[in-house]
């Protein structure tokens, strides 16, 4: 897969860059829109993938323009309050890089979502796309709850190689519920292909 050349925008002090809305593209030839955060220096980095169906813009610092994007709320009355973007910059200081992606058909990524039909395909195309790029060390970890917590279980049963490490918190919806009588009986873990 192609390594694309975008704007890159670096933080105050240059403590990293921020390569934003990179469109990465998927097998069926849907693209994924993906911020990417570097730390100073040439790397290669090991990474922390968040994919998330809730706005990657949400978690971006700050100190980034609302220009950078159509979606980028107005940093100056609107208050981040994700429980995510903390660690973006945290993750960063610790020399990892950071990549925060769009799940297909929602917010910057081009496509249709439609819950739990593409998330497999998209990782493994995302990580191989993530293991080409001359900055990557090809270690990876994800982060994130909920949704973003499902996205890491479907991640860990595929065969990437570079994925080391998940941190699913409140990821029950990785697993199915079937619904008997107005109860939930959690049956077995979903293959979200």
């Amino acid at each position: 897969m192609a390594v694309i050349p975008i704007q890159t925008l670096s933080a105050p002090e240059g403590a990293y860059r921020l390569l934003p809305s990179v469109k990465v593209p998927m097998r069926d030839g849907v693209n994924l829109s993906t911020d990417i955060y570097l730390p100073s220096g040439h790397g290669p980095f090991p990474i922390i993938l968040v994919r998330t169906p809730y706005d990657k813009n949400t978690l971006r610092p700050n100190w980034v323009s609302k220009k950078t994007s159509p979606f980028v709320y107005d940093v100056e009355s609107t208050p981040r309050t994700c429980s995510c973007t903390g660690p973006v910059e945290v993750y960063i200081n610790a020399g990892y890089a950071v990549v925060t992606q769009d799940f297909r058909g929602v917010f910057e990524s081009e496509g249709i979502f439609k819950y739990a039909k593409s998330e497999r395909r998209d990782f493994e195309d995302t990580a191989k796309w993530l293991d080409a790029q001359s900055w990557s060390a090809r270690r990876m970890g994800m982060w994130g709850c909920s949704y973003l917590g499902n996205a890491q279980v479907v991640g860990a049963v595929t065969d990437t190689l570079s994925l080391k490490a998940i941190t699913p918190m409140a990821a029950a919806g990785a697993f199915s519920l079937k619904i008997h009588g107005g109860l939930a009986d959690v049956v077995q873990p979903v293959e979200m292909t």
